[in-house]
């Protein structure tokens, strides 16, 4: 290290400890004192290299493609699970251990970046549901016997899912004066309870019906109030969901809703907001790394209370 440091006179690195460029003088005398490195010497290299060898790690493994978000993992292997189902390759049950094995071996084409990124995708998996064209195959998690069951249900169209979009009645009101654009978002704190998010315009409504049954999970179950609002320039339109457990979102008529908000976001090439209240505070790294790219800002009151 002493013969290679000596060909530059200072080095320019990006701390991912201060979040910015910093430079670091170098001379020959110091390289010679680098080779009797010992004592303080050797904390002060430490302290000095060690965000940029964690930048380089990173983008080492960001080359490789390993994944280190867990939601994004989950969403990869229930795709492979689906193809399964309808190949007929798909057992009753299998081990959680042996799901686990198979996810970091990249069975279903990603490779997590180790076993506790796949373990927190497995996580998420629980109480998905795999919609095929004749029936619909249940995910649970079995905590007693630390098996992934795998239950088919039959598939029954709900009536809502057979309605045309121009037979659907939506109670919407006029577009009333636009707020004042919102403050700049609020310091970002360890734990939260309200998220507020905007989906694109035309957003894919299965992922998003995705999202918030794995959201759920890590909310123990069931989100205290899911809201989606779309303001045009015409009318805005709400829809609220009280309660939300993973059974009630994947019912058919608020999956045609979803659907219906979707096209009407895309229509009127309007993004449309959605606010959640997780029901109590929880981990914000959690929380995102659910929610991932659609993450955006929060809102949380709880600080200001007395």
């Amino acid at each position: 290290m002493a013969g290679i440091l000596s060909l530059y006179s200072s080095v320019v690195y990006f701390s991912l400890d201060n979040g910015r460029f910093l430079s670091s003088p170098l001379a020959s005398e110091r390289g010679k004192e680098l080779e009797r490195a010992e004592g303080r010497d050797l904390e002060e290299l430490t302290r000095v290299y060690t965000s940029i060898v964690n930048g380089y790690l990173a983008d080492v493994v960001k080359r490789l493609g390993y994944k280190t978000n867990p939601y994004e993992v989950s969403q990869a292997v229930l795709m492979g699970l689906k193809k399964d189902a309808e190949e007929g390759l798909l057992p009753s049950s299998v081990n959680e251990r042996d799901l686990v094995s198979n996810i970091m071996l990249g069975a279903y084409g990603v490779k997590p970046v180790d076993e506790y990124v796949a373990g927190r995708a497995l996580e998420l998996l629980n109480n998905q549901v795999l919609e095929l064209e004749d029936k619909r195959v249940r995910i649970t998690l079995d905590e007693s016997t630390s098996m992934v069951v795998f239950s088919v249900e039959p598939k029954v169209k709900a009536a809502a899912e057979l309605v045309e979009i121009g037979e659907i009645s939506v109670t919407v009101q006029p577009a009333g004066p636009r707020a004042a654009p919102a403050g700049p978002p609020s310091e970002v704190v360890a734990t939260l309870q309200e998220v507020a998010l905007q989906l694109p315009s035309g957003f894919n409504d299965d992922e998003v019906n995705r999202l918030l049954v794995a959201l759920s999970n890590v909310a123990g179950g069931s989100l205290a109030l899911v809201s989606f609002s779309l303001d045009t320039d015409v009318y805005t339109l709400t829809f609220e969901l009280k309660h939300a457990n993973p059974e009630k979102l994947q019912k058919g008529d608020v999956k045609a809703l979803l659907n219906l908000l979707s096209r009407l976001s895309g229509s009127a090439e309007k993004t449309v907001v959605l606010k959640l209240n997780l029901g109590r505070q929880l981990p914000e790294e959690k929380v995102k790394e659910v929610l991932g790219d659609y993450y955006r800002a929060f809102r949380s009151f709880d600080r200001f209370l007395p």
